[in-house]
C-alpha cells in the first residue's frame, strides 16, 4: 500500500498503534489525520492488521443529515441551515 506521507511514517503509525489495545474513532473522522488519506475505512483496517480493537462512536448529524436532524431535534443547530 502507498501511504500519503510515504513509507517514512509508516514506523510511527505503527509505534503508536501497537501502544493501543483499542481506539474510539468518533464521528468517523480518522485518529491519524491524513496519513490514509483521510479514509477512515482503510484507517481502521490497518489498526485491525495491528491487532488494535476498534469501536466507532457516532451521535447526531453522524447518522443523518442536517435537515433530518434539524426536523427531529428542536434545539438543533441545522434549524437555520
Amino acid at each position: 500500500m502507498e501511504y500519503l506521507f510515504g513509507d517514512r511514517h509508516r514506523g510511527y503509525f505503527e509505534r503508536r498503534g501497537r501502544s493501543c489495545m483499542s481506539v474510539i474513532i468518533e464521528a468517523e473522522s480518522p485518529l491519524f489525520g491524513g496519513y490514509f488519506g483521510n479514509d477512515v475505512v482503510t484507517e481502521l483496517s490497518e489498526l485491525h492488521t495491528l491487532g488494535v480493537a476498534v469501536a466507532l462512536l457516532s451521535h447526531g448529524a453522524d447518522l443523518c443529515g442536517p435537515g433530518l436532524y434539524a426536523s427531529h431535534v428542536p434545539a438543533s443547530p441545522f434549524k437555520d441551515a
